[in-house]
């Protein structure tokens, strides 16, 4: 398979697809006589467009069948949707199993449709290369743009939608769909539309009134009597049949581009083995693979023999006796199961431990009644006329299986071997399992051991990346369940603590033995990196102990100043929309490239720049530039990032509030960005500009925890220029940290050959380019750019920087001789990332590595280092400053919340901390500010 250069994100519609291959290859059965014609034909679909397309990144999303926000709007939506066929959720069940050993990319979230996830993707790799959708749901049309493209698929011909496709075929922009189906409704989701408004009537009144709105707005004008009464009367219905088929383009999706890169080889043995096991011989042939020999190679078992030494612990005796013997282990690997992914809201369903490999034990905690049989979605799915029949179950609350301790026994027998008295605690992804262990009354020692994080720092940029199940499969060989085998999937599933408790325990022990052999392996791997071994150690381990803090304590949250900037935002795109429309002299839809290019180029006669397949560009960079020579260019620009505010954080930031406590409790990842730095979602609060006046109104919504406490922001000062002059050691460096000068004046006085009190805000802005650009490895072409300077111009400048600085150029030419010969750059603290691509003979991927090189050293030194102040506040800051505490890190900066009559002895050790968490050749300078909120501090 050759992949294609273009960044073009492939967004599969999974239930659409494969209930059209349901339809299309009909009586298709393995040697079992199990039906497969659904899992031939999704499989067929999917290989054709690996084919035909050559997708470089691709996902499969699907349903998870349980209610939305739609259904909250209008009871009756989808309620007359009949159960699917009883073959058709086996096959389900294939077809993610078979995604899963082929290595692709798989998305689902409650409270959210498939739809909803796709719109969210899309939009967001729009604004960073391209996305086609591949379905055959018409509603995704509604999501076409000049970036965003539709395919519909079939066993033989596929058709693909841009926008002028969709205006060809239907009449209408993809902008118009929402309002299209407000009108004609949707048989298959239960809209109900305006009766009496058919499809093509739909069309041409979208035609004549372009938007729902203006159209009910003037139906009292309309000539036909039926027609307007329909509409007079059946208004309101429109505008909630418009927002149940609007798409939620916002969702608050995990997830990244990189996350849904196709692997080398779809035919894993594993994906060969399946294949073989369904009977799809033939197309195996196809690809060069004999089934017989698959067949011959495959594993003897989906799971290791030790699985009958899983034991459940349910009596207070057995489970006194487990603990006495493994008090006396020198590790123990823990894990736990619960009702869903929030460590904060999460119920515990179980706990599993192991401290000897194949044999684990699982303690049902929260187990309940009833218990519906496990399986896929179409074993749980509903019978005709039930939409939902688990929740007509009479399922208490407290309705929990008899046979299982107390919690109150389970926490009492468990505490002298979670409290670190007995084995050494590790886990994969710790800081989730502690997390839920806190909130369910537990008091565990820090762990010791996290495998996740110790895979990450073998190898950062590692592309199958650090899960449990792929290492487990890498590392021990052992192919480990999805956990849809478990709950199922769309309508039909299930929470963990309703499946029988003999496969929550065959999964949960498991996932304990495969913890503790990757324990053995990874640490005999970081064994034999010293530095990297010191690092998880004495760095990443301990930080773990603080982000669970974090995390729990959470960031308190304004929900008044949330509202009020909500309505402001509003008012101001609505200003934004009409003084837009006023230099234009007509509205149109600022959303739509389409239409902005229109009005730009055509209407206005601005030159366009980069052409595009379906039209010319006015992405961000092209707005800019156009911003110039017309001032709308520079208005849509500013439209666009307001509707990005509000998108982003000002309508979702409510959603995110704890009801229990008021507060945002953030995820921080320690395991993502491959420099070191933390990075966060739910939500993303790194991210939040700082520049704009509505960014710091955001950031005004964060508040300390009470009246009696202030914000306090601790920011270090230029850390990275700091941490240059010291790995560089360039006298001009040094000697203007220590002696305290401003380095960007500094800087502009050589460039521009003036003296330091002749450098203007103008020259000084363009020098802080200039240095931070350096240490990002930035070319005379970025830096043109960033300057809007010539080439020749920008070369020169960077000439001056190195003549100015040539300890600097020295340290980059050392550094990346050095990392061309050992393959890896280094951070101060020995965190280490492999740089295999200094070597290519292609020179963008080449200089595109050296980049890497030259940053990671530095920004990575800037993570450890904050990281170790992190850890060295957290052990005594409630000691010197009782009530503060730590909320928020965005990069260089902490933010605490402190009790007003703590500030001072809580400023200063703070600042001593930061100051001396990793000693440097120069000064380091912290700022600090006080305010009750985060956007005055």
């Amino acid at each position: 398979m050759h992949a294609s250069d273009d960044k073009t994100l492939y967004l599969i519609d999974g239930h659409s697809l494969t209930f059209k291959a349901y339809y299309a290859v009909r009586g298709l059965t393995n040697a079992r006589g199990e039906p497969t014609g659904a899992v031939f034909g999704f499989l067929r679909m999917l290989l054709k467009l690996l084919d035909d397309s050559s997708p470089q990144y691709l996902a499969v999303v699907f349903d998870t069948g349980k209610p939305t926000f739609r259904n909250e709007l209008y009871d009756a939506y989808k309620a007359n949707r009949e159960a699917p066929p009883p073959d058709f959720g086996v096959q389900m069940g294939w077809v993610l199993q078979l995604l899963q050993a082929m290595g692709i990319a798989v998305y689902s979230m409650d409270g959210f449709e498939a739809d909803d996830l796709i719109g969210t993707m899309a939009r967001t790799m729009a604004e960073q290369g391209r996305a086609v959708i591949v379905s055959a749901d018409k509603d995704l049309l509604q999501l076409v743009t000049d970036r965003v493209h539709l395919l519909r698929p079939g066993l033989n011909e596929t058709i693909l939608y841009d926008p002028t496709r969709v205006r060809e075929q239907l009449g209408i922009r993809p902008d118009q769909m929402i309002d299209w189906l407000a009108l004609v409704g949707d048989s298959s989701d239960n809209i109900p539309g305006v009766p009496g408004i058919g499809q093509k009537t739909a069309t041409t009144l979208l035609q004549e009134y372009d938007t729902l709105e203006r159209l009910l707005a003037r139906a009292g004008e309309l000539k036909r009597p039926k027609q307007r009464q329909a509409l007079l009367e059946n208004a309101e219905q429109a505008r909630l049949a418009q927002r149940l088929a609007a798409i939620d383009c916002d969702v608050p999706l995990v997830w990244s581009p990189a996350d849904c890169r196709l692997p080398e080889n779809l035919f894993s043995p594993e994906a060969a083995a399946l294949m073989a096991e369904l009977g799809f011989h033939s197309l195996l042939r196809e690809k060069g693979i004999e089934p017989a020999r698959v067949a011959a190679a495959a594993p003897a078992a989906a799971h290791p023999p030790e699985t009958r030494l899983y034991a459940s612990l349910t009596e207070e005796a057995e489970l006194r006796a487990w603990v006495e013997g493994a008090m006396q282990a020198e590790w123990l690997a823990l894990d736990t199961e619960t009702t869903s992914t929030d460590s904060v809201t999460c119920r515990l369903v179980g706990i599993s431990l192991c401290h000897e490999e194949g044999k684990a034990v699982y303690i049902p905690v929260g187990h309940r009644i009833p218990c519906p049989p496990r399986g896929n979605a179409a074993q749980a799915a509903p019978e005709a006329g039930n939409d939902q029949p688990e929740m007509a179950l009479d399922f208490e609350e407290d309705a929990l299986l008899e046979s299982q301790l107390p919690i109150a026994t389970i926490r009492r027998l468990l505490e002298p071997l979670l409290a670190g008295r007995g084995p050494r605690l590790a886990g994969h992804h710790a800081k989730f399992d502690w997390k839920v262990l806190r909130q369910a009354g537990f008091n565990p020692a820090p762990p010791a051991f996290d495998s996740m994080i110790a895979s990450y720092l073998l190898d950062p940029d590692k592309a199958t990346g650090h899960g449990l199940k792929t290492l487990g499969k890498e590392i021990c060989g052992c192919e480990m369940r999805p956990m849809t085998e478990l709950i199922g999937t769309g309508r039909g599933q299930i929470t963990i603590d309703r499946v029988a408790l003999d496969d929550v325990r065959d999964y949960a022990c498991l996932d304990a033995d495969i913890t503790f052999r990757l324990r053995r392996e990874l640490g005999r791997r970081l064994d034999e990196h010293p530095r990297l071994r010191k690092l998880m150690d004495e760095l990443e381990m301990p930080l773990v102990e603080v982000l669970i803090d974090v995390e729990l304590g959470g960031f308190t949250v304004d929900p008044t100043c949330l509202n009020r900037l909500g309505g402001e935002l509003a008012q101001h795109l609505a200003d934004l929309s009409r003084r837009i429309w006023e230099a234009v002299g007509h509205p149109f839809n600022i959303g739509s490239p389409r239409q902005v290019a229109q009005v730009l180029f055509e209407e206005l006669g601005l030159k366009p720049g980069k052409k595009l397949k379906t039209g010319y560009s006015t992405n961000e960079a092209e707005l800019e530039r156009l911003a110039r020579d017309h001032p709308v260019a520079r208005l849509i620009l500013e439209h666009r990032g307001y509707e990005k505010l509000k998108s982003t954080y000002v309508d979702s930031l409510p959603k995110l509030v704890n009801p229990k406590t008021g507060r945002i409790h953030t995820s921080f990842h320690q395991t993502i960005a491959a420099t070191g730095r933390l990075s966060s979602t739910d939500p993303n609060l790194q991210n939040i500009p700082i520049r704009s006046e509505m960014g710091r109104a955001i950031r005004r919504a964060f508040v300390a925890d009470g009246p009696q406490c202030l914000l306090l922001k601790a920011d270090y000062s230029q850390i990275e220029l700091r941490i240059l002059a010291h790995i560089s050691r360039d006298p001009a460096l040094l000697a203007a940290y220590r002696e305290g000068r401003d380095i960007h004046r500094q800087t502009a006085s050589e460039v521009f050959g003036v003296a330091p009190e002749q450098v203007d805000r103008e020259m000084r802005s363009r020098a802080k380019v200039i240095n931070f650009g350096i240490i990002y490895g930035m070319s005379p072409h970025g830096l043109a750019q960033q300057l809007e300077i010539s080439r020749v111009e920008a070369a020169e400048f960077i000439d001056r920087y190195f003549n100015t600085y040539p300890g600097v150029r020295r340290w980059i030419e050392e550094l990346l001789a050095e990392a061309r010969r050992t393959g890896y750059v280094e951070t101060l603290m020995g965190r280490r990332r492999l740089v295999g691509d200094l070597n290519q003979r292609n020179r963008m991927v080449r200089e595109a590595a050296e980049r890497v090189a030259v940053n990671t050293p530095i920004q990575g030194t800037s993570a450890d280092m904050i990281k170790r102040a992190m850890i060295l506040i957290h052990r005594r800051l409630n000691e010197v400053a009782p009530g503060a505490r730590m909320v928020c890190q965005v990069h260089d900066e902490l933010v605490f919340s402190v009790p007003r009559d703590q500030l001072k002895p809580a400023e200063g050790f703070i600042r001593e901390q930061m100051t001396g968490a990793l000693p440097l050749a120069v000064p380091v300078e912290v700022e600090i500010h006080c305010a009750p909120n985060w956007a005055e501090c």
